[in-house]
């Protein structure tokens, strides 16, 4: 190998990066047949309810005190119609299992 094609640790640290990056993304990725959790531009907590209603979808849990909405749809592109109506972010929830607190 010659000196113009040796791999630094800078350019390997940024290729595993890119990859950790692109597969947390695919993670957190959420499909219509799933549910997803919401959040909305606001943080009024019927901000994202009125959201998710728009999108006809259905209102399943709550997370960080109704900041972030976890909802539900049976028809196509549910995710797409969250974002048409204002969602700011729709992601997989499981982001969030490790962040809810057990009721005791």
């Amino acid at each position: 190998m010659s000196s113009s094609q040796k791999i630094t640790p800078l350019t390997a640290l940024s290729t595993v990066a890119c990859f950790l990056l692109l597969s947390f993304g695919v993670y957190l990725t959420p499909r219509d047949d799933q549910t997803v959790a919401v959040l909305a531009s606001s943080y009024d907590k019927t901000s994202a309810a009125a959201i998710i209603a728009q999108a006809d979808g259905l209102i399943e849990d709550s997370a960080f005190g109704g900041h972030i909405i976890l909802a539900r749809a049976q028809t196509p592109q549910f995710v797409r119609r969250l974002y048409a109506h204002g969602a700011v972010l729709v992601f997989n929830p499981r982001v969030l299992a490790g962040c809810k607190r057990s009721s005791r």
